[in-house]
């Protein structure tokens, strides 16, 4: 080998060494200066109903398209447009002259039978008397008893005439089936409509109102649901467009009885009540279900938790006095706490001050903060609350 490779190769080696040097120093320097005084809380367990937020979609428990059920014209749009109208209110009336005269028709056909049967009958009450006398023949009775029971089912066709044309003038008066906003009708007064004109009107209830959403696999489990089962008792509420919150809370009130194979969740819907009618047909709004039974949950500091690439985690001071670096699934907020839903276990304690002068491994001096005093050196109560008082330090062994 040449002098030159030689010397090339003697210098490369040596900046290696200076920049693994030059690495190395501030593990060093922290070495020398011994284990870094940092804060720790005491990870603790509390019972707390279980929440998850949704999207989902504002229905109406009761939706129809008004349709004719017979032909003729509109003589009268009863109701206004986009107004609430009650049950039983006049929607449409159809002119009414051709079936009030088919219903007097019918019932005139209903007295003539119901006349024809009574005679029919007597002609066989006779006909009775006389057969034991033998006084007319078994053919003449037999043929008397038959025209009675074809004037009784006379009496039942025409009957039956008179409840239909009975029926069509009902039609003629469309009414509300039930109590809710109409919207736009789509045929005005003098226009001729029948059964294959299509809708009139469509109308929508709108209290109480329904708010449906989509669950999935994981959320199923944590809230306690059972497909099929009976509805478990979960509270609801709502927040509608541009951050504002219903002033009425719901309850779960149904719950599919199958698994969405496509999307893998689960249909719910809460209802809840609208007297003043805020909540629309079809709106789009952010749902947040909440169990009224509650259940121990890990909690500690939000200020412990930080977050790369990888996800969230939290800096642990083991019992060692060494920093292990831990992944955590978080949960709902708790005031200025947090749900750790995985990874942490009661009395871990967690750096809250301190953090970005410490890493995985690195050697501490923990004092540990009592969680409900903790915030940013502020006394707290349970929750984030305010509270006097002296806070609780120990120095970790």
């Amino acid at each position: 080998m040449s002098m030159v490779k030689k010397t090339v190769l003697l210098a490369a080696a040596g900046a290696f060494a200076l920049a693994l040097s030059a690495c190395d120093k501030p593990v060093e320097q922290q070495q020398a200066q011994g284990p870094v005084p940092v804060t720790a809380v005491a990870a603790v367990s509390e019972d707390l109903p279980i929440s998850r937020a949704f999207i989902g979609k504002v229905v109406s428990y009761d939706k129809v398209d008004i349709k004719p059920r017979i032909q003729g014209i509109i003589k009268k749009r009863a109701y206004t447009e986009g107004a609430m109208v009650k049950k039983g209110a006049l929607l449409y009336s159809i002119e009414k002259d051709q079936y009030t005269a088919a219903l007097q028709q019918a019932e005139a056909a209903l007295a003539k039978a119901e006349a024809d049967a009574i005679n029919a009958n007597l002609q066989l009450e006779r006909a009775e008397q006389l057969i034991g006398t033998g006084d007319i023949s078994k053919a003449t009775f037999d043929n008397r008893k038959a025209a009675a029971a074809m004037a009784m089912a006379a009496v039942k066709e025409a009957r039956a005439a008179a409840d239909n044309a009975k029926l069509n003038l009902g039609y003629t008066d469309i009414k509300a089936p039930f109590t809710g906003r109409a919207g736009m009708s789509n045929y005005d007064e003098g226009e001729y409509i029948t059964p294959s004109s299509g809708t009139l009107v469509s109308m929508v209830s709108i209290d109480p109102m329904g708010v449906e959403f989509a669950i999935g696999m994981k959320d199923i489990a944590a809230m306690m649901v059972s497909v099929g089962g009976e509805v478990p008792h979960i509270s609801a509420e709502l927040t509608l467009t541009q951050g504002h919150v219903y002033e009425n809370k719901g309850k779960i009130d149904f719950i599919d009885n199958s698994i969405n194979q496509q999307t893998d969740t689960l249909k719910m819907r809460a209802r809840f009540d609208n007297p003043k009618g805020r909540l629309m047909d079809g709106e789009l709004v952010s749902i947040k279900i909440t169990t009224e039974e509650k259940y121990p949950m890990i909690i500690i500091p939000q200020a412990s938790l930080q977050q790369d690439q990888a996800g969230r985690y939290v800096l642990v001071v083991k019992d060692d006095n060494k920093i292990d670096l831990r992944r955590v699934i978080t949960g709902v907020e708790v005031g200025k706490n947090i749900v750790a839903a995985s990874g942490l276990n009661e009395g871990e304690k967690v750096v809250v001050e301190g953090l970005q002068k410490i890493r995985q491994g690195s050697e501490v001096k923990a004092a540990i903060v009592d969680i409900y005093q903790f915030d940013n050196g502020t006394d707290k109560t349970k929750n984030g609350s305010a509270k006097a008082g002296e806070a609780k330090t120990e120095e970790s062994k």
